[in-house]
């Protein structure tokens, strides 16, 4: 393979994440993810020489070469990058090798870069951000990974944010190395907080035997699982769970409470997929007292 010779003394990628029609979390329905492979050039526009890839998925992509969503490569220069689906029957041989490559919806996915360097002993090192637009409610950051086939070595994009390694490529003797970028789960958020909680106290059941009883607005969203009510005897925090599992209704009794004891209470939502929201407003009530809060 021959390539146009070029001074090259590392390579860039950028990892940019961005959302697609409109949406407010970049793991939220239809995504994208841009890469930038820039390699300093005088030659260039700006002194950088430049590659884009963008990869995705798509309510109504498909995982076929689709001429609505899906870009060919035009390789040329220094160092080359793209989407390769080199060997894939269902890519026809000029259209194996893609900047923009977009997917049918759904996870786990999987993309298959290609990097061609010519400059033996140059560093290429990969460097991406984080995605900008998680919301802050986010419980997990998804898994997104990139792996190096040539050392074996896999990246989480969530913990660092650089990679690097040295080309041993020529002008007559490219090195070719391929990555794997995955997303194997996406960010998942947390429910909206509980708003609304009061607790009234002084409640008896039996003579001498009270309870407090907590109630808060039913705002169920789609993926509740239900509530956790957390109890402390202090204003400032320290609250231990009450419930083993998350409870369906909106009102809770609290019979583990001794008379005259003044007792601080939030409530949380817990999402079908595990996600916990904040604290709601703090409320109190003493047992044995009758108070509404």
């Amino acid at each position: 393979m021959s390539l146009p010779s070029k001074k090259v003394l590392m390579a860039f990628v950028f990892l940019v994440f961005s959302t697609v029609l409109g949406s407010s979390s970049a793991w939220s329905g239809d995504w994208t993810m841009v890469f930038t492979i820039s390699v300093p050039d005088s030659n260039a526009d700006g002194g950088m020489l430049v590659n884009r890839l963008e990869a995705g998925t798509l309510s109504t992509g498909t995982d076929l070469f689709d001429n609505d969503t899906d870009v060919k490569a035009l390789m040329a220069g220094s160092v080359q990058a793209a989407f390769t689906h080199q060997g894939e029957t269902s890519y026809p041989p000029y259209l194996q090798l893609l900047w923009r490559d977009i997917r049918a919806d759904g996870l786990s996915k999987s993309w298959k870069i290609m990097v061609i360097s010519q400059q033996s002993g140059f560093p290429v090192t990969v460097a991406w951000t984080a995605p900008p637009t998680i919301p802050s409610d986010t419980c997990h950051l998804g898994a997104v990974s990139l792996k190096d086939q040539t050392t074996g070595q896999s990246i989480d994009l969530n913990s660092v944010h650089s990679y690097s390694y040295s080309s041993n490529g020529t002008v007559s003797s490219p090195e070719v190395r391929f990555f794997i970028f995955t997303v194997s789960s996406i960010p998942q958020n947390a429910p909206p907080v509980p708003t609304g909680l009061v607790s009234t106290g002084g409640i008896s059941s039996l003579p001498g035997y009270y309870f407090i009883r907590l109630a808060w607005k039913a705002d169920a969203p789609a993926n509740l699982a239900g509530y956790n009510i957390y109890r402390s005897t202090s204003s400032r925090g320290g609250y231990v769970r009450l419930n083993a599992v998350p409870i369906l209704n909106n009102w809770y009794l609290d019979k583990q409470v001794k008379t005259g004891t003044t007792y601080y209470y939030v409530v949380t939502a817990v999402g079908t997929n595990g996600c916990e929201s904040g604290y709601s407003k703090q409320t109190t009530a003493t047992a044995g007292q009758p108070t509404l809060r």
